[in-house]
């Protein structure tokens, strides 16, 4: 029987040879067995994400907040899989929680100021890039 690390390892071989289908399935089997492990759902979010698959990418890195919610960088990669999905006012309130959580994280900044570009609101944009 193989261990979450074997799996772990396979699918990094199969992202590697941008087998990314293949990696998927790999996360998916440790999440079978242990569907709270943090490390499995962030590189499936990423993975799903990498194939533009936004919906899956959200459910992922959501379940990944749920589980610990001031977990920074899986805030900050949910607001990406939002703004890539053109939800532009959600992933504003996003970025807002992990400038909330940590200042020092300026790449929040640039995406939050691209959310408000991009929903019309010029002024908060830039405000947004001052930051940054």
């Amino acid at each position: 029987m193989k261990s979450n690390e074997d799996y772990f390892v396979v699918a990094e071989e199969y992202k590697m040879e941008g087998k990314l289908g293949k990696a998927i399935e790999q996360y998916q089997q440790i999440l079978e067995k242990d569907p709270d492990n943090i490390r499995a759902l962030m590189n499936l979010g990423r993975l799903y994400y990498m194939l533009g698959h936004m919906k899956k990418s959200i459910e992922a890195y959501e379940k990944v907040v749920e589980l610990k919610p001031d977990y920074c960088f899986a805030l900050y990669r949910l607001g990406i899989s939002h703004y890539r999905a053109v939800h532009f006012r959600k992933a504003i309130e996003i970025f807002q929680r992990v400038t909330r959580l940590n200042s020092e994280l300026y790449m929040a900044y640039n995406w939050m100021g691209l959310c408000y570009y991009h929903i019309g609101k010029e002024d908060k944009s830039i405000e947004s890039y001052i930051k940054f």
